[in-house]
């Protein structure tokens, strides 16, 4: 019979792989844990060891006993070793079976709801185990939920002391939600490691819950999508140029794409191969530049110290806990926040957790009391939980390894909120403090015992750490109200990757040697888009350099054979950084390099699998080659041809029914394409007509998506500014109206001179707060007014001017 698959995450995998190993050796009176939070989860978890190791016996083999039994909690009278003695008296083995069969307890969590005294009855049940256990022939296997593992641990700790071993396992995760925006964030599907941070190797008998080491293989990379700015996302436009009548139409800050963070390889860049760009890219690998590797930290062999003058963990532990308290309940809802003051006067430092656990609001040993009027749910007791759990182990022990632990627990069920998008600054101050606190007392119990310690230390433990909390930073920076207040966060995140890079290399006497290439690859990856943020605010050419080195160091980890999505996500990263770099210093140079990497993303999305990664790359190799023809005129018409098929190819794929947002970005690229090839000199007539009016309907349909977006009530989350499309498009419309080769009539002179009009005051009116683009809108107001005079006299000026909004009026007479 073939065992059936289970779809869970790889961490998750081992770890079943492991438990039902030892179920499968069929000892006598072993007694299991198996943590697990996620119903879901644990029902398929269960069900999976049941098929698994009665797969004889539903074969007909071994006479049909089996080998595992699932009970489920009797609430009624919740003495689970008699229901084990019912089941085997019901079903006594006969003369062939050799062992008695497992036992695998659920509906331990539908406690929480059942009177005090059925809770105390269970736990008096645990806590007298010892009487039952030598006639007792079976194993037994419990899923509990974290809040009540640590119920078990404190109010029956003689039962706790007999467990065999504990199986954590971690809640699935889902892939976030794709959003559009354009620069990147950390890959929270692998830049936060694939499961919490574990720090011990086994799970051994003794004080405090250890959790075992999983395996460290991470979970899909997020989609390669266009992520926010910031708050918002950032514009997709290009740059604002000279507003003067003989001058290209305005362009917004950046007509860029960006890829969500991951990471890539070498020292030089990837060129794209023989006869796949025009021969006037060509010219691009006759002049690629290599770019130095970025040198690695140097190695110790203790942990770098993190610059922490301003950190919590100086603070004493009842300031830090009170600190840590106050963001835990900010983060509660309504109902809980409210339950835990009438109960407890909130959360304060210095209750005792056994009091919570059971509800009854008291410090009376749990043992004996239990919660009748409890209304949360499991996930809202759990932070709660393990905020007081940590709280009794700084009262009671304050030893090292027992508040690692603690830390670890409460940071790693707030980075699950976080990867489930709970994306707050609140939820991050945790997530922050209690990994710091947690590094912090792990450097104490290292001191005290390093031997010891520095043995059950899960591989990578060190490293994954550090890039979680450099992720935390990043993820923080973006909640800032302001660009100015995300350096410091950024600076944290720089300083954290790169503690995680410094152990990647674990022997000093081995510089070379790596201890996890997806990884190194991953965070060099995340150190280049934070390197992007920082130069937004600061030093942007150094910034931009570090960043161009840190996505070439992930390339060399990510090759293109080993994960082609990952590989096409760096490029596209990388060719971003180019196009920004290139506002800066050697524009030619960098636009070159960045149409590089965008061609070379391209070979690794199929367009019809992957749409709007497609799509979003060609977006970005068109912006590359219109911004490369302002630098190169004497190749500009062949770099604008190919900028327009890149943005056309787009929007075969930016359906304005998928993505009305993203299709409008991408209509107003081209129309800014068409309008600047219809101003190619020498330029056909006829060529510059049509070019013109397609440069006009691409605005137009700009213009139209967003109209239908304010009409919808949907938010507009546009990264371009659309009264510059408004402006543009009365740029279009005047050199349309104006062009003596074209030899219009009067009325349709008049009919483009009007439209243009219009549209130059619609962008006045957006631009009102914004004194530098007003003027110039109004100068192209003035400007069309007198072009409506000379193609239809006074009548034709009387026209415009009635248009024009009575407090205008003073100003245009006096500049006409």
């Amino acid at each position: 019979m073939e065992t059936p698959s289970l779809q869970i995450s790889a961490p998750n995998q081992e770890t079943f792989r492991r438990l039902e190993l030892a179920l499968s050796l069929n000892l006598r009176r072993q007694i299991w844990f198996a943590i697990c939070d996620d119903l879901s989860l644990r029902n398929q978890l269960a069900n999976g060891l049941h098929i698994h190791l009665n797969q004889g016996a539903l074969a007909g083999l071994g006479h049909g006993y089996p080998q595992l039994v699932t009970l489920d909690l009797d609430l009624t009278d919740p003495h689970f070793t008699s229901q084990v003695s019912q089941w085997l008296l019901k079903y006594p083995p006969n003369r062939y079976q050799a062992n008695i069969p497992g036992f695998q307890l659920i509906g331990v969590e539908r406690l929480t709801r059942q009177p005090a005294l059925v809770q105390r009855l269970f736990l008096s049940y645990l806590q007298n185990i010892d009487r039952h256990l030598p006639t007792l022939e079976a194993s037994l296997l419990l899923w509990v939920s974290r809040p009540w593992c640590f119920s078990i641990q404190q109010s029956a700790p003689e039962f706790w002391q007999w467990r065999t071993g504990v199986f954590e396992f971690v809640s699935e995760l889902t892939a976030p939600s794709a959003t559009t925006g354009s620069l990147t964030r950390p890959e929270v599907n692998g830049t936060l490691t694939s499961n919490p941070v574990s720090i011990f190797a086994e799970s051994e008998k003794g004080d405090g819950l250890k959790p075992l080491t999983h395996s460290r293989d991470k979970l899909p990379p997020d989609p390669v999508v266009v992520l926010s700015h910031g708050k918002e996302d950032q514009p997709e436009t290009l740059p604002h140029s000279n507003l003067v009548s003989t001058e290209p139409p305005i362009h917004d800050a950046s007509l860029i794409d960006s890829a969500s963070s991951d990471l890539i390889e070498g020292s030089t860049p990837i060129l794209p191969p023989d006869g796949e760009l025009s021969q006037s890219i060509e010219v691009i690998k006759n002049n690629g530049v290599s770019s130095p590797s970025i040198d690695p930290p140097e190695v110790g062999a203790q942990p770098p110290p993190i610059d922490d003058s301003n950190d919590l963990s100086r603070i004493a532990a009842s300031a830090l806990l009170n600190e840590l308290s106050r963001l835990v309940l900010a983060t509660l809802p309504v109902n809980a926040q409210q339950w835990a003051k009438q109960k407890y006067g909130g959360i304060n430092h210095g209750t005792h957790p056994e009091s919570l656990i059971l509800g009854d609001g008291s410090s009376a040993p749990a043992s004996t009391t239990a919660p009748t009027d409890n209304p949360l749910d499991e996930s809202e007791m759990e932070p709660i939980l393990l905020l007081w759990q940590l709280q009794d182990d700084h009262n009671r022990t304050q030893e090292p390894t027992a508040l690692v632990n603690g830390y670890l627990a409460l940071g790693n069920f707030y980075r699950q909120q976080i990867e489930q998008g709970d994306v707050n600054h609140n939820t991050l101050k945790i997530a922050i403090l209690t990994y710091e606190q947690a590094a912090h007392w792990l450097g104490q119990a290292i001191a005290e015992e390093p031997d010891e310690v520095l043995a059950t230390l899960a591989p990578g433990f060190w490293s994954d750490l550090y890039n979680d909390l450099g992720n935390f930073y990043w993820m923080l920076s973006r909640c800032m109200p302001s660009l100015a207040e995300e350096a410091p966060a950024l600076q944290k995140a720089i300083d954290s990757y790169h503690h995680a890079l410094h152990y990647l290399r674990p022997d000093p006497t081995q510089p070379d040697q790596i201890l996890n290439s997806p990884s190194h690859g991953m965070i060099h990856n995340n150190l280049g888009g934070v390197y992007s943020d920082l130069a937004r605010t600061h030093a942007p050419i150094n910034n931009l350099q570090q960043a161009i080195r840190s996505y070439l160091e992930a390339l060399r980890y990510r090759p293109a054979e080993v994960d082609p999505l990952k590989y096409a996500s760096t490029q596209n990263n990388l060719g971003t950084a180019y196009w920004n770099l290139a506002q800066y210093e050697q524009p030619k140079l960098n636009l070159k390099q960045a149409v590089i990497s965008y061609t070379e993303a391209l070979k690794y999305y199929d367009p019809e699998t992957e749409p709007v990664n497609f799509a979003m790359m060609q977006n970005n190799l068109g912006t590359a080659y219109w911004n490369l023809a302002q630098h190169e005129p004497n190749s500009s018409t062949e770099l604008l041809s190919l900028a327009i098929k890149a943005y056309q190819t787009a929007l075969t794929y930016r359906k304005v029914e998928s993505f009305p947002s993203g299709h409008a970005a991408t209509q107003n690229n081209l129309g800014t394409a068409y309008w600047h090839f219809a101003n190619q000199p020498k330029l056909d007539p006829v060529m510059k007509q049509k070019c013109l009016q397609l440069a006009i309907a691409a605005y137009d349909a700009a213009l139209t998506n967003v109209q239908q977006l304010q009409r919808s009530g949907q938010p507009l989350n546009l990264n371009f500014d659309y009264f510059a499309t408004h402006n543009n498009l009365g740029v279009a419309h005047f050199q349309f109206a104006t062009n003596t080769s074209l030899l219009l009539d009067t009325k349709e002179q008049m009919q483009h001179l009007q439209t243009s009009l219009n549209q130059h005051l619609q962008a006045l009116q957006g631009w009102k707060n914004q004194p530098e683009f007003y003027d110039k809108a109004l100068g192209y107001i003035v400007q069309t007014i007198k072009a409506c005079f000379q193609s239809g006299g006074l009548q034709g000026q009387n026209l415009a001017l009635s248009r024009i909004p009575p407090t205008l009026l003073p100003e245009i007479m006096r500049r006409l």
